[in-house]
């Protein structure tokens, strides 16, 4: 409960330190409460150092393991799957994934269950196989709807919305995302509805209205601004080229990319959130412009003031 607590008030850095801080005076733990505080940390570390926090859960699931405890084992093996994906590790991924469901349905973790069928429907996504995604978010859904997890049945909301974006079904995008949204709100948590508004904001400027777009992703600039995630701002600066691209603007939709690149490269991501989007909309953005136009406005793009990328 205190993860969620640090979670929704941004007080991330303090949760980590005090989890890792008992992990180690906090004197003799049970192996299960041990691999739960662990995980914990890592989910709160995972934001801004994913590979400290990775090596966190292998130790939550060994320690899990050694204890005969599938849910604890499965749910640490879950967040693996899920930051094996964000470091482009695909394949590993669907592996860790996998033998996490059934783990977790094993230890009977109805709510971790939904956690990880979301998270293959992102896997899914990614690689380009949009039903079988939908299929695993209505899946989870059915789950998180049956046992009141609002945080989850919103998240699996937005994913069936993010496939519709994928599809190029852009009005049926903003409904599902609006939806996620609502259900949202109350919870507070503006990680996740910094995300929302984001990719309502890429929805409404691929349907036509960019001015709209514009004043969606300024809210979710200013939520991601306070927050220690640098995948989710460089997906807020990759979604500000998209709209410049809508208004016709083809080389600020250019620079956009060029100020995302280097924001991405000081801060060390392989890999974009919404990846697959945001390469298809480089191509459409590519394609309003010569090779030299393209390339000379991206290079000036690098200059460019990342706050000056929300100036109309």
């Amino acid at each position: 409960a205190l993860m969620w607590f640090w979670k929704m008030h941004d007080n991330i850095a303090e949760g980590t330190a005090r989890l890792t801080r008992a992990l180690v005076v906090g004197g003799e733990v049970s192996p299960a409460v041990r691999a739960e505080a662990l995980t914990a940390a890592a989910v709160l570390l995972s934001s801004s150092d994913v590979d400290a926090a990775y090596e966190m859960l292998v130790e939550s699931r060994a320690v899990a393991a050694s204890a005969s405890d599938p849910f604890g084992e499965g749910l640490a093996l879950g967040w693996m799957g899920l930051l094996d994906r964000i470091c482009g590790r695909l394949d590993v991924s669907r592996d860790h994934l996998v033998e996490a469901l059934a783990l977790v349905e094993e230890g009977g973790g109805d709510w971790a269950a939904s956690f990880v069928l979301g998270h293959l429907g992102v896997l899914e996504r990614e690689q380009g196989s949009l039903d079988a995604a939908v299929e695993y978010h209505e899946r989870a859904l059915a789950i998180s709807r049956k046992i009141g997890n609002a945080q989850d049945e919103a998240w699996n909301v937005a994913g069936v919305g993010v496939v519709h974006l994928y599809e190029g079904r852009y009005e049926q995008a903003r409904r599902f995302l609006e939806q996620s949204y609502e259900v949202q709100r109350p919870l507070g948590f503006d990680f996740e509805l910094a995300t929302v508004l984001t990719l309502l904001a890429v929805a409404s400027a691929r349907s036509g209205d960019p001015d709209s777009a514009a004043s969606l992703l300024a809210r979710a600039h200013q939520r991601a601004l306070g927050l220690q995630s640098a995948r989710l701002r460089d997906a807020v600066y990759r979604a500000r080229a998209t709209i410049a691209g809508a208004r016709g603007e083809a080389k600020r939709a250019a620079q956009m990319l060029g100020a995302a690149d280097r924001f991405g490269e000081e801060n060390g991501l392989s890999r974009s959130m919404f990846q697959a989007f945001f390469d298809a909309d480089e191509q459409h953005i590519r394609s309003l412009l010569s090779s030299d136009e393209f390339a000379a406005a991206r290079d000036s793009g690098r200059l460019v003031d990342l706050n000056d990328a929300f100036v109309s």
